[in-house]
């Protein structure tokens, strides 16, 4: 990586390429590039970031994907360690599980092993109880738990709880039980710790025994149909899903550290990196040019940006009033004409609200574009196949040429967009020749002018024609015309 990075926030966007992950393909943003800008990797960033958010995988998956994409593969892994190392020590050590249900070696749920009537505790192992149905029953081996996992420890902003539950492997003993009043015994093999075993002082023993499994897993019941068979121990299945809640509470840490790893120095916090944005910027080839984005590039590069404001408070910024603002200015004044009024208005900050207001804006630029547009195509078609106002190149013109010109372009000419003394459009240079030929309301004047001027054309050729023909009917019906009668319905017939 390069030791510095260029601070320019203008670059050429480049072409997305196609990413496999698994069987899902994924347009995403190039291999970075040591003499790539902050900004671009800021973006490449986001572009990636939203098309990995919109598939139906995992988040740990998709995490793991950003990293890689971006070349932070490394930074990926040790984040979760982090949350990992704070999950671990909480199952087993930091934080007070709560025991859900209790478990043969079958896997099925003991139901008599707590007492209802108790808030579900766990039932006495003490036999001279004269209610032999608050003792505990035969064959309990394992314990269902579940924890609160919390990491304000890593995260001093991650205040949100996870629920985590899995199995545990209780150490289990022989004892004989009076099962009744008659004193009649009976040899149970069960757990036979205290009722709250997992928060006693003593909770080691019951813990870390010699057969206890220090890892948390998942009871599966035996493929046989059978109750005497014993569950299937699965501890992958419980390792992936608290895999998977530690990338979903580490999400945003691990995002953080990508970007952080990508753009490092990166002053710009969201909100000043949006007022960055604007549709016309200046071209990165050549500075004394500039570009202009399509309403839609525009539109997804503030949304980009958006995203990492978040949704939880008021945005710092009015995005709406900084999208319209910054509008090229021909667009912007043409949705002002298709009735927009937005801009003055005071808009709510709170993220839904701009998000709302922001496309509603972007639908009228998306048409105030398209109206400008066909508008252009309009005129240039006319121009392509009508001259009748242009002006004629002066240099190297034949005699012909001449006169023509000095019929087209009498001293008193006007313009068709804005009524100037001047002409529309030059031929010599192929442009619109009107200082405000830009402006869509003198481009649609222009046109409407041609328009008439056609329809004038159309009605003075219609014009001569019924006077040509209506003067054919009199030569041909006139007693007194001195033309043969078969050359004149020969004309008629030709005429028609």
């Amino acid at each position: 990586m390069a030791t510095q990075l260029a601070h320019s926030t203008h670059f050429t966007e480049k072409k997305l390429v196609p990413h496999m992950i698994g069987k899902e393909t994924v347009m995403i943003y190039p291999s970075l590039t040591p003499d790539m800008s902050l900004a671009e990797r800021a973006h490449a960033f986001n572009v990636n970031k939203n098309a990995l958010s919109n598939l139906f995988l995992p988040q740990r998956i998709t995490l793991r994907a950003l990293g890689d994409t971006l070349g932070c593969s490394a930074v990926v892994s040790l984040t979760a360690a982090k949350f990992k190392k704070i999950a671990d020590a909480q199952l087993y050590s930091n934080v007070i599980p709560s025991a859900i249900s209790y478990h043969g070696s079958n896997g099925h749920v003991i139901k008599d092993a707590v007492d209802i009537s108790n808030k579900n505790t766990l039932k006495s192992v003490d036999d001279n109880m004269s209610d032999s149905n608050l003792i505990r029953p035969d064959g309990i081996q394992y314990a269902r738990l579940q924890s609160l996992l919390n990491f304000q420890d890593v995260d001093s902003n991650h205040t949100t709880n996870y629920k985590f539950t899995w199995f545990h492997l209780l150490p289990t003993k022989s004892k004989t039980v009076k099962v009744d009043q008659d004193n009649n015994v009976k040899l149970y093999q069960t757990f036979t710790g205290p009722s709250d075993w997992y928060k006693s002082k003593k909770s080691e023993r019951y813990w870390n025994h010699p057969s206890a499994i220090n890892k948390p897993f998942d009871l599966i019941a035996s493929s046989i149909n059978d109750p005497n068979f014993d569950a299937e121990l699965n501890i992958t299945s419980a390792e992936g899903r608290l895999e998977t809640l530690i990338h979903n509470a580490a999400s945003d840490m691990i995002r953080k550290a990508i970007f952080d790893t990508i753009c490092p120095n990166y002053i710009d916090d969201p909100a000043s990196a949006v007022l960055k944005i604007k549709q016309v910027v200046p071209d990165p080839v050549d500075s004394s040019k500039t570009i202009t984005l399509t309403v839609q590039s525009y539109h997804t590069k503030i949304l980009q940006l958006m995203d990492q404001l978040g949704s939880d408070k008021d945005f710092p910024v009015n995005i709406v009033s900084h999208y319209f603002q910054n509008l090229a200015p021909k667009i912007k004044d043409q949705v002002k004409l298709n009735g927009y009024d937005g801009d003055t208005k005071t808009h709510s900050r709170s993220p839904f609200d701009q998000f709302v207001a922001l496309n509603d804006l972007f639908s009228r630029a998306a048409t105030a574009e398209y109206t400008i547009n066909r508008q252009t195509d309009e005129i240039k078609e006319v121009l392509n196949t009508h001259h009748s106002f242009l002006t004629i190149p002066s240099v190297n013109l034949s005699t012909a040429e001449k006169s023509i010109k000095s019929y087209k372009e009498p001293s008193g000419q006007t313009c068709w967009g804005c009524g100037g003394s001047h002409s529309w459009y030059d031929s010599t240079t192929k442009k619109i020749a009107c200082p405000k030929g830009n402006d869509p309301a003198v481009q649609a004047h222009a046109a409407k002018m041609f328009k008439e001027f056609k329809q004038r054309k159309r009605d003075r050729y219609a014009s001569r024609k019924k006077k040509k023909f209506e003067n054919m009917l009199t030569d041909l019906f006139s007693d007194d015309s001195d033309k043969d009668e078969n050359d004149l319905k020969a004309q008629f017939k030709a005429f028609l």
